[in-house]
């Protein structure tokens, strides 16, 4: 077979648009089965043809011919050279996927942060998708699923097998479209995805630290959403104009360099590599258009991060998080969390959060502290779980009545401090200003918990 320029503008096989054609000269039968074998972003692809479009070689392959799809057949080699690789993948995401379910507890039990957990699973991550077997995707893939699904609407024609053609970049789809619905795409992002931790683990090991101010940060990050939706409508447009709108992103540069050979794109790709040296992921979180489109998913998410009533009056959080993506008043932007689960350790700190610490001075930290409802009361409403909406519950049908906000908790804040004003003024604080002074001057004179636990002679 010798590789030739194609005769149009764009070349299909099987649906598949390709960037040159194959003439075989001599040594084929069309007669009988045959099998091509492709390599695509580094990946090797084969795929077997047949006269009846699926090569049969066992009679469990007949009975299958008659019951699969034909398009089946079309993906069947590239998922048989690639078996071991997609049951490795398969575990490895498995793993991830269970390690950010539990996170918490296991941190709880290993003594460590939830934060210093997902930056050793990002290392695993680098390794094993970035290098060892490159499992990056792009926003390529969700251009072509918008348009496969406009022809779908308009003509009727879905294909399929432009998605299972690359069986791990397939898998590592399936595993962001299970768990968008329940954490958001934090969880790719944050936790799984190659590049992200090629960035963030390059800023953690060298010693530059800069950070936009916040104004600025705010703009940027809506950048990324115009970039998903030009890559989208280029690859409904036109293959090759979509192809070359996607050239923003550097993933082949950084895990596909032999296929690489454009001067200006690996020039593009390795501005965006060193800025992350000196800034938390640029790239992510102001360029990425695959960010973006996952990020639209986010309206699914149906587990919040809980926040406390008066997050917005303490902002540890908010310091903390290098993605910035807690507001002032102490909520949390989906669009732009990664769940790097840094305001989760603080959230669970007996030592560090000052609501929690609030709590301890009285009652003690307990591990079901969460479930007792003078702390309940304290969290955010929208961002209270199901179980913690339903301890309220009965905690007012207990009480015969409404449980009003803060209920009970009046010995947990000391009068006129930091806390006891927020906590007024989130009630309907009808206090005159002249009052409100005074309190002020006395919250003065109180401390305000340290990072280690309690107030000075409290």
């Amino acid at each position: 077979m010798d590789p030739i320029a194609p005769p149009v503008h764009e070349t299909q096989v099987d649906g598949i648009d390709w960037s040159a054609a194959l003439v075989v000269r001599e040594g084929l039968d069309p007669s009988r089965p045959f099998v091509l074998g492709l390599t695509l972003d580094g990946e090797r692809i084969r795929r077997t043809y047949a006269p009846g479009g699926l090569a049969v070689r066992r009679p469990v392959d007949a009975a299958a011919a008659r019951a699969l799809p034909a398009w089946v057949g079309t993906v069947e080699s590239a998922w048989e050279d690639n078996w071991a690789s997609a049951m490795a993948l398969v575990l490895f995401l498995g793993g991830i996927v269970g390690v950010f379910a539990f996170r918490s507890r296991i941190c709880r039990y290993a003594g460590m942060t939830v934060n210093r957990l997902r930056i050793g699973t990002l290392g695993v991550t680098l390794v094993f998708l970035g290098w060892y077997h490159p499992t990056q995707p792009t926003t390529q893939q969700i251009a072509i699923l918008v348009r496969e699904l406009i022809s779908w609407a308009t003509t009727g024609g879905f294909r399929w097998a432009l998605f299972f053609s690359a069986p791990l970049v397939a898998l590592t789809f399936i595993c962001i479209a299970l768990v968008i619905p329940k954490w958001g795409r934090g969880v790719f992002c944050g936790w799984i995805c190659p590049f992200g931790a090629l960035s963030e683990l390059l800023y953690k090991v060298t010693p530059w630290a800069y950070e936009l101010p916040r104004e600025y940060h705010v703009k940027l990050e809506k950048v990324r959403y115009p970039l998903f939706v030009a890559i989208v409508i280029g690859f409904v447009v036109s293959t090759d104009l979509g192809a070359t709108l996607a050239k923003v992103e550097p993933f082949k540069a950084a895990f596909y360099s032999s296929l690489v050979s454009d001067p200006v794109y690996i020039a593009w790709s390795a501005v965006l590599v060193v800025s992350g040296a000196f800034m938390f992921r640029p790239y992510c979180r102001y360029v990425c258009p695959l960010g973006a489109g996952l990020a639209l998913g986010n309206v699914l998410q149906r587990e919040p991060i809980q926040r406390y009533d008066l997050c917005g009056d303490c902002v540890k959080c908010q310091t903390d998080c290098d993605f910035q993506a807690i507001e002032d008043d102490g909520s949390i932007d989906r669009f732009q969390c990664f769940q790097c689960s840094v305001c989760v350790d603080n959230y669970y700190d007996p030592d560090g959060c000052p609501v929690v610490l609030q709590y301890d001075n009285e009652h003690g930290f307990t591990v079901d502290a969460w479930r007792d409802p003078a702390l309940v009361e304290r969290i955010r409403p929208e961002d209270r779980t199901t179980e913690q909406q339903r301890i309220l519950a009965e905690r007012a049908v207990t009480d015969g009545g409404e449980t009003a906000l803060y209920e009970g908790s009046d010995d947990l804040v000391p009068e006129g401090s930091v806390v006891d004003m927020v906590r007024q003024s989130a009630a309907g604080d009808e206090a005159s200003p002249a009052d409100t002074n005074e309190a002020a001057d006395r919250s003065d004179d109180a401390a305000w918990p340290d990072a280690t636990g309690g107030e000075d002679d409290a």
